[in-house]
């Protein structure tokens, strides 16, 4: 616009059409030329650009590179390493080693895996602590499952379950046999003492009640028998007794269905009580006397026949396989007092029988000699008799002659 403006300018001052035109074409070929440098003097800045920002463009490549190099090693550094932990840790826990230490692990998935995997870790240190807990036989031992479908877990617990089943039954039957073995030895070393003295009703009672009491690990015992009288009535007696006071028993005589004993005897029964009555007994020691806390008495019967009773007192209640002991005794303590008493009723007869056979002897002696006397005064009597008739014959003879 300044060049049209120049050449009009011109133009106005008398200037020529060529010469304006070619003073144009030469102001525009300057221009041009102008142009042309400024257009190469841009090319050049901008290929100096270009070469700027291409260098920079490939420094920034290569920061990047390496940078991603650098970010890509600290990432796979970072999933690596935990990785390679991780994989160490359940390697050793392929052969049964469990980390001491809880994995480290942060909030991204590898962090997720490592809580996970210390929640195994925990799970099964508290599997292995309850194992060994219940191969010491401690069945109280504190377990939870994971969850409702640890499979695992609850089979622990069932195990445990059934675990502390066959312990309880299994210690129920080491019970009852030692039970049973007490008992059996009982029976065996009773029945030894039953064999002795069953001659001597006083010293088999001492020895069965002494014996007894020891034996079940009681306080004082007293052996009763049944007696008669005279005139054939009934009653109990006081036969022997370990740590007992006898002087309750010796002011009377027990009747049939009086006092515990006589009921003992009258509803031929076990009588066991753990609630004593005030005063009824008393158990001395060398810290004066108490109350026992149980008390049985047991009939020795046999064949629904009572032939006396055993009464023993503890401090200690009594179980029931002792109390079934003391019954089964008793049977064969009844028997054998009544071997005894028919021994003694025998030996009795015999004496009485060995008594009257001395006395029938006696007598048959004495009949033999007042035989022997009579048929002594009998011959007497015969040669008397002889003898008169002898004389009455000659008296005869001498009347006759006479009379001649």
């Amino acid at each position: 616009s300044l060049l049209v403006y120049d050449l009009a300018t011109k133009a106005g001052d008398g200037g020529s059409i060529e010469r304006l035109s070619n003073m144009a074409l030469d102001s525009i070929s300057g221009m041009m030329e102008h142009q042309k440098v400024l257009l190469q003097n841009a090319i050049r800045k901008v290929d100096h650009s270009f070469e700027n920002f291409r260098s920079m463009l490939n420094l920034m490549t290569v920061l990047l590179i390496v940078g991603a190099v650098f970010i890509a090693f600290l990432i796979i550094g970072s999933i690596v390493r935990p990785m390679n932990f991780i994989r160490r840790v359940l390697h050793n826990m392929s052969l049964g080693i469990l980390p001491d230490e809880d994995i480290p692990g942060g909030r991204d998935e590898i962090g997720q895996m490592s809580v996970a995997l210390n929640g195994v870790v925990k799970a099964l240190k508290g599997i292995s602590d309850f194992s060994l807990q219940i191969g010491k036989g401690n069945f109280e031992s504190d377990f939870k499952p994971l969850s409702e479908k640890d499979i695992l877990g609850n089979a622990l617990l069932d195990m445990r379950e059934e675990l502390k089943i066959a312990a309880s039954e299994q210690e129920k039957r080491h019970k009852e046999d030692d039970q049973r073995n007490w008992a059996t030895q009982g029976m065996a070393k009773f029945g030894e003492i039953l064999r002795q003295d069953n001659d001597n009703i006083t010293e088999f009672s001492q020895n069965i009640i002494s014996h007894l009491v020891q034996y079940l690990n009681a306080n004082q015992g007293g052996f009763f028998l049944i007696s008669s009288e005279d005139r054939g009535e009934q009653f109990i007696e006081l036969q022997a007794f370990y740590a007992y006071n006898k002087k309750k028993y010796l002011e009377r005589k027990i009747r049939i269905g009086e006092g515990l004993v006589g009921r003992c005897v009258q509803e031929k029964a076990t009588i066991y009580l753990t609630d004593i009555p005030k005063d009824y007994i008393k158990i001395t020691s060398g810290l004066g006397g108490d109350n026992p806390r149980s008390l049985i008495l047991v009939p020795l019967m046999m064949n629904e026949q009572v032939y006396g009773v055993i009464e023993i007192a503890s401090f200690k209640a009594f179980e029931p396989y002792q109390i079934e002991f003391m019954e089964k005794l008793a049977a064969s303590i009844a028997s054998t007092v009544s071997a005894v008493q028919i021994n003694m009723q025998t030996a009795q007869l015999l004496e009485q029988s060995r008594q009257h056979t001395e006395e029938m002897l006696a007598q048959e002696e004495e009949m033999r000699q007042n035989m022997e006397e009579l048929r002594a005064t009998q011959e007497q009597s015969a040669r008397r008799e002889e003898l008169l008739e002898k004389k009455v014959k000659e008296l005869k003879a001498k009347l006759e002659e006479l009379q001649k």
